[in-house]
Order: structure tokens, then sequence, then C-alpha cells
């Protein structure tokens, strides 16, 4: 769940900048990848209906959501509720 919370997001925001840019073909290539596609769809659209879900998931994903070393798994420092939440409005964005 937690991994979905950071991929789908990245994936609608790619699909967003490809239709954006009418560029079939972009890809972003940074290590910091979800702050540089959240930063390049709000330069293209600063209105994103989505924008709200997207800021969510910046704290989150920021903040939250580290590696344990000794089971290369991410662990979340969020109550079940608010992760289940979140993770209801990112499926949302793949609507």
């Amino acid at each position: 769940m937690s991994l979905n919370l950071r991929l789908a997001p990245e994936r609608t925001m790619t699909e967003r900048i490809r239709l954006k840019k009418s560029d079939p073909a972009y890809w972003c290539q940074e290590k910091s990848q979800f702050g540089k596609l959240y930063d390049e769809l709000i330069t293209l659209d600063a209105n994103l209906p989505e924008r709200s879900i997207l800021d969510k998931v910046s704290v989150t994903v920021s903040s939250n959501i580290h590696l344990n070393s000794f089971m290369y798994e991410p662990i979340l420092d969020l109550s079940i509720e608010s992760l289940v939440k979140l993770y209801n409005e990112v499926n949302i964005l793949q609507s």
C-alpha cells in the first residue's frame, strides 16, 4: 500500500505532463522524481484539480516513508486510518 502511495501519483503526474506537453515520450529521470514531477506539473497547471491530493502525498512521501534497513520494506509513521484514506484518494487519481 505504501509503495502505491508513491508510484501511482508518479505515474499519474507523468501521464498528465505528457498530455500537457503533447509529448508521449516524456520521462522524468531525476533522482528526486516525485518532487520534480510535482514541480513540473504545477508549473504547467497551477490550478490542477488533484493538487490537494498530490500535496498530501508529497508530505507523506518525503516525511514519513523511510526504509527499514533490516526488512527492506517501507514503514509509515501514520495511523492505518490516515494511510487508508490517503490510499483511497490516490486511487481516485488513477481513474
